[in-house]
């Protein structure tokens, strides 16, 4: 028996993905997105992350777009911050990028 609404083993759930602006990043937040998640959504490509964040939208989906540079720290306290103000919640998190390409 499926216990998760309408088959979405994410609904209800909020996930976090850093370096989400193009790639496996964005791939996979559309995968959390299309599994129920609502989604936040970080990277340093703040055009690229808003493309990505207006397509889940559009297909239903919840996304908050979060510019950040995972090498600041106080930039990713920052999206922890707005994604707990948004959703009031964070069930899973998934870093798609590295510090080096971030510099």
């Amino acid at each position: 028996m499926n216990d998760h609404a309408g088959g979405q083993p994410m609904n209800g759930r909020v996930a976090l993905v850093i370096g989400a602006s193009k790639g496996i990043g964005a791939a996979t937040a559309e995968a959390f997105a299309a599994a129920g998640a609502a989604v936040v959504l970080a990277a340093r490509d703040t055009t690229a992350l808003a493309a990505v964040a207006d397509g889940i939208q559009a297909r239903g989906g919840r996304a908050l777009a979060v510019g950040a540079d995972v090498t600041d720290a106080a930039s990713m306290r920052e999206v922890v911050d707005q994604a707990m103000t948004a959703f009031g919640r964070l069930d899973a998190a998934r870093i798609a990028c590295s510090p080096a390409a971030s510099m």
